[in-house]
C-alpha cells in the first residue's frame, strides 16, 4: 500500500502542477510537457514508500485519540509493528495518510466486471486536489490504479552485447 501511495502521490502531484499551469495560461490541461506521467524509478519508489510509512505511522500517534477506538490492541503495538518494512496498512493507515500527502485517496474494487468505489478519504479537506486512486484486492492488498494511456514510455532496454 505505501509504494502505491508513493507513486500515487508522484502522479497526483505532477497532475496538480499541470492543471495549476495550463489554469493560469487559460489553454488546456496537459500533463508535462510530452503529454504523460512519469513513475518514480523502483529505488526512489521504495525510499518515498518508507518515508511515507514512518510519516503516516508518527501522525498515528498524534491522532490517537481520534483513532485509538479503530484499532483492536495496543496502540502503540500496533503503530510499531506498522514501521515494520513487511507489514501492510490498511483503513486507518489510509484515512491518515491524506493528511501526509495533503490529497484525497480513492479507493475502488471490482464488483460485476466494473470498477466501484468503495471510499474516499480525506475529500472534504483536500477538495480540489489530484486524488491518489487505489484499487483494494482484498485480503488487505491495495495496487494504484494509474491510466494506461497517461504513462510516459519506458526507455527501450539496453542492447545486448551477444
Amino acid at each position: 500500500m505505501f509504494r502505491s501511495l508513493a507513486q500515487g502521490h508522484h502522479i497526483a502531484a505532477q497532475q496538480d502542477a499541470t492543471a495549476t499551469t495550463a489554469g493560469s495560461t487559460g489553454g488546456q490541461q496537459e500533463q508535462c510537457a510530452s503529454g504523460s506521467i512519469h513513475l518514480l524509478q523502483a529505488q526512489a519508489e521504495t525510499a518515498q514508500a518508507d518515508e511515507l510509512r514512518h510519516a503516516v505511522c508518527d501522525e498515528l500517534l498524534k491522532r490517537r485519540n481520534e483513532l485509538y477506538f479503530f484499532i483492536d490492541e495496543d496502540y502503540d503495538a500496533y503503530v510499531t509493528r506498522m514501521r515494520q518494512p513487511r507489514c501492510w496498512g490498511g483503513e486507518p493507515e489510509l484515512a491518515v495518510a491524506t493528511h501526509v500527502l495533503q490529497r484525497p485517496i480513492a479507493v475502488f474494487t471490482k464488483r460485476a466486471a466494473q470498477l466501484a468505489l468503495v471510499s474516499r478519504y480525506g475529500n472534504e479537506e483536500y477538495n480540489g486536489k489530484a486524488e491518489v486512486p487505489l484499487f483494494f484486492h482484498g485480503a488487505g492488498h491495495y495496487d494504484l490504479l494509474v491510466q494506461p494511456y497517461q504513462l510516459a514510455p519506458a526507455a527501450p532496454p539496453p542492447r545486448s552485447r551477444l
